[in-house]
């Protein structure tokens, strides 16, 4: 219960439509028990007509009008409360998402350092689906089904105390043994779900690197790796199932038995004359009402149970700790023209372990600085902190004299364009991806950028031009076609400082010309970052860095200088050295 009512409080903006579809409910409730009455009343007018002729044929189609009247009214309220109650599960279903999704996108990027997507997504939708699935059947089924049992059981006890005692005797019982059903298909529920996150992570990744996969011909072991999850999934549902029905059984023994009890006593003073016809009516009517929610005890547990279980990691990502919020707004959430960047004295540890410890280094305008040395040296990090994807542990990074700690995220990635090694595009148009993070330009700005960045012969070369889908991370174009769209799409966003994460380390030498006079016109008269493999990338660069271990281990302004001291120092594969 402790997740659902986190649900509920979590969902305040909903509270208005969930009170008015209970206050359907509870009057649907109360009118459930007008057909049996009415039915009672008519029966004893029939009664006084057989035993002593004074009976009223009117009184008995009154009752009966009424009783149908009723439940007209009753049926159009809970049809209308079902109504009301799929939307509220739509609205929350959409509140939810949207909730988790901007959680989601302020959490650190360590978070997703250490996550893989596909299980993001899988707990999203488990959590969403269970919550919404729950609240559905609260307010069509369980709702509905708790105060029409609590009302019933009050009728009972009025027209025959031993009924009802007997009837509240059977809800311990069923709850009792639905409690250990549930608990215990509950428990099962966790590792079940971790196999599905593990299995739908997977599936996720073989698709998104499926010409690896296929590459080294890996298809059957990924089929028999899933197959095996699924497997094990199997086994565990098939203990929650053997759990289920060994209850079930020993439920719907213990209420047939107490309902044996019922009718004996119910039918003895009958023929005793203690009860007249219609109250026994009456009150066969009302335990049979009560047959359906006592069944559905198990279903409402049960739902319980895997919504609880099934809200765990939701909740458990929605309380981790955001690093930022993406829509601060400010007077300052701005676009900055940075004139320098100053990186002062800066540490940075990464799960204990230290990266950066006492790094210090100053970049103007116009100048061109690139970022050499081994995997694992720091380049990629030092990036990450200038974006302020991570926050340094001590030290500062400052622009134009301000500490990046006192401006906006936004007011910074505004200021700064990227063109990542890994080509990060979406599986949407050519026209979307180049004007992604600029929607207010037109098509000229848009063409003009194609023309900068050596990429306007190729794509108007395409039927649909600038509305070509380019399939999942831009599995349709060539490495350097991909490059050159994400260069247009930096032109357009015309920052003042340009990084450039290895942008020509994976091309064929005729793409790389084209790219490189496509980086020489995104990055001329701006502060310019470079991390690079290659050396065509670094042979007109101001300034090269050579990092060692977090450390600034030397500076050379003379590329030749630079190829006489680092090439042995430098491995092949760290640095293309020809």
């Amino acid at each position: 219960m402790k997740n659902i009512r986190r649900v509920l409080s979590y969902a305040k903006p909903l509270n208005r439509l969930r009170n008015t579809i209970i206050l359907l409910v509870v009057l649907s409730a109360f009118l459930s028990q007008a057909f049996p009455l009415a039915t009672k009343f008519a029966v004893e007018e029939l009664e006084k007509e057989i035993s002593s002729s004074n009976g009223d044929l009117d009184r008995v189609i009154y009752y009966l009008l009424i009783g149908f009247g009723l439940g007209l009214v009753r049926m159009s309220l809970t049809v209308l409360s079902a109504r009301l109650g799929d939307k509220y599960a739509g609205e929350l279903r959409k509140y939810l998402i949207s909730s988790f999704y901007y959680h989601i996108l302020n959490l650190p990027q360590k978070y997703f350092d250490n996550e893989v997507s596909g299980k993001i997504i899988n707990q999203l939708n488990r959590g969403v689906w269970t919550i919404q699935g729950f609240m559905n059947n609260f307010t069509n089924f369980i709702l509905l089904s708790l105060l029409q049992t609590t009302i019933t059981i009050g009728v009972l006890l009025y027209f025959s105390p031993i009924v009802g005692l007997l009837i509240i005797l059977i809800f311990p019982i069923y709850i009792w043994l639905s409690n250990i059903s549930s608990k215990r298909w509950g428990e099962l529920e966790v590792p079940k779900n971790q196999l599905e996150d593990r299995t739908r992570g997977r599936i996720s990744e073989v698709i998104s690197n499926i010409r690896l996969v296929r590459g080294f011909g890996k298809q059957s072991s990924e089929v028999e790796l899933i197959d095996g999850l699924q497997g094990s999934i199997n086994d565990i549902y098939k203990d929650q199932s053997s759990v289920f029905h060994k209850y079930d059984f020993l439920r719907k023994l213990a209420l047939d038995v107490i309902l044996l009890s019922i009718y004996c006593v119910l039918f003895i003073n009958s023929f005793n004359g203690t009860y007249s016809i219609g109250q026994l009516i009456l009150v066969v009517q009302l335990i049979e009402m009560l047959r359906q929610p006592l069944y559905g005890m198990s279903f409402i547990l049960t739902q319980l149970q895997n919504a609880n279980a099934g809200t765990k990691e939701f909740f458990e990502i929605i309380q981790l700790q955001k690093s930022e919020e993406f829509d601060a707004k400010s007077k300052q959430n701005k676009v900055l023209k940075i004139n320098k960047i100053e990186i002062d004295s800066l540490g940075f540890k990464y799960d204990d372990e230290s990266v950066f410890e006492n790094l210090s280094l100053k970049i103007n305008k116009g100048e061109k600085v690139a970022l050499v040395g081994k995997s694992g040296s720091g380049k990629s990090t030092l990036i990450n902190l200038i974006m302020r994807f991570y926050d340094p542990t001590s030290g500062k990074i400052k622009f134009n004299g301000i500490s990046h700690s006192e401006l906006l995220n936004s007011e910074i990635r505004n200021s700064i364009s990227m063109v990542f090694q890994d080509s990060e595009l979406f599986s949407s148009t050519i026209r979307e991806n180049i004007m992604y993070g600029n929607e207010n330009v037109d098509e000229l700005e848009v063409l003009e950028a194609l023309k900068k960045a050596n990429a306007y012969e190729f794509v108007t070369n395409f039927k649909d031009g600038l509305d070509t889908e380019i399939g999942e991370r831009g599995i349709r174009l060539s490495g350097g076609q991909k490059q050159r769209i994400q260069i247009a799409r930096a032109i357009l966003k015309d920052s003042s400082v340009v990084i450039l994460d290895e942008a020509t380390s994976s091309l064929d030498n005729e793409s790389e010309t084209l790219v490189q006079e496509a980086i020489d016109n995104l990055t001329r008269d701006k502060i310019v970052i470079i991390i690079a493999h290659r050396l065509t990338t670094i042979k007109n660069v101001d300034r090269i860095l050579v990092i060692n271990e977090g450390e600034l281990k030397s500076e050379y302004s003379d590329y030749a200088e630079f190829m006489k001291k680092e090439n042995g120092n430098l491995s092949k594969a760290s640095l293309n050295i020809n």
